[in-house]
């Protein structure tokens, strides 16, 4: 990155700074340049906002990675907008300051109006000529909306059509390259996805991450129709459920939501192979229920019981976990399925 993107404001060795000032960020087709340009150079990416904005859904999840950062402006201070952590400029990036210290802008107490339930799941194919992707997903906003997506893109908004042909068209066209893409259904706002097509080996794997925005929170029994439909007709390596309180879109606030609370989990042939039955049966007063034909069979574990607090549905998460063949899910891996860093005071 020799020389600044027109989008950069400051650039340095170690990132790239982009301020904005919109109520509502999104993934723009510049600001996708900008970190696969940063990825290129070995340069983090800092965004900076007001404590005003807010971010969609596909940014939030890629401000989360290595080497990026959400950096709000809150009077006179800088704070972390995923963990609330005080910031300061070295010079050379912003960085948490040695105390531990939460910022009161990330502390907001104001209720939350809706809830965001957020289905996680990586669907395995063997790529054939015949192969049409996003099927899953397909199914998958049938399921919670009624109807299919209406559109896709490769970044925020997402202007082709759905159609299933083309989508596969493209992905296809990039391999052996992933191919990262943004899906938005119907109500307009409240039912949204990433769609991650890569080529592990002699397989093609879909991952999807879909939010959808209700005014209640869900129960692990609502979501398990769901995910008894999609094991009946896909091979799923692993999905998980979870829910949080959030705003009346799948947009962010920099602020403090509460724990996202896991559901259920559903662990495919993969996680079960060389596990003892009983081990797996096992799984820390979580649920467990086979779905899925012979071929696609797995194990559903439902993690949170009703009235319960998040708490406990995490432990048993990290217990099933524990028991399973899933080097690609770890127990500290949680965070990126929508576990925080630490909880604030405890930072």
């Amino acid at each position: 990155m020799s020389t600044a993107h027109p989008a950069v404001d400051v650039l340095t060795r170690r990132v790239a700074v982009v301020m904005q000032d919109r109520p509502v960020v999104g993934l723009s087709t510049w600001l996708t340049d900008v970190i696969r340009i940063c990825a290129d150079n070995d340069k983090g990416l800092h965004l900076v906002t007001p404590a005003t904005s807010r971010l969609t859904t596909p940014l939030h999840t890629a401000l989360n990675g290595p080497g990026t950062r959400w950096v709000v402006r809150h009077d006179d201070t800088f704070y972390d907008g995923h963990t609330g952590r005080i910031l300061h400029w070295t010079g050379e990036e912003f960085a948490p300051t040695d105390e531990a210290v939460i910022s009161d802008g990330f502390l907001d107490e104001s209720p939350l109006p809706a809830w965001h339930l957020t289905i996680a799941v990586t669907i395995r194919h063997r790529p054939t000529s015949q192969l049409t992707l996003g099927a899953a997903l397909e199914r998958l906003f049938h399921t919670q909306t009624g109807q299919p997506p209406v559109g896709w893109g490769t970044a925020e908004p997402a202007t082709e059509p759905w159609n299933r042909d083309t989508l596969t068209d493209f992905c296809r066209d990039r391999a052996p390259r992933r191919t990262w893409l943004t899906v938005i259904g119907q109500p307009a706002g409240r039912a949204l996805a990433t769609l991650t097509v890569s080529r592990p080996g002699e397989y093609l794997d879909e991952t999807i991450e879909a939010t959808f925005v209700g005014p209640r929170p869900g129960h692990a029994d609502d979501v398990t129709p769901t995910v008894a439909e999609l094991a009946g007709g896909h091979q799923i390596r692993q999905l998980l459920a979870t829910q949080a309180p959030g705003l009346p879109d799948t947009s962010h606030a920099p602020r403090w939501t509460g724990l996202a609370t896991p559901l259920g989990l559903f662990a495919g042939l993969d996680a079960l192979t060389g596990r003892h039955p009983q081990d797996l049966l096992d799984a820390g007063a979580a649920t467990t229920a086979t779905l899925g034909d012979r071929d696609r069979a797995g194990n559903w574990y439902t993690l949170h019981h009703v009235g319960e607090e998040p708490a406990p549905a995490w432990q048993r998460l990290h217990h099933v976990i524990a028991r399973l063949n899933t080097p690609w899910l770890q127990p500290g891996t949680i965070r990126q399925w929508g576990q925080p860093e630490s909880a604030p005071g405890n930072a």
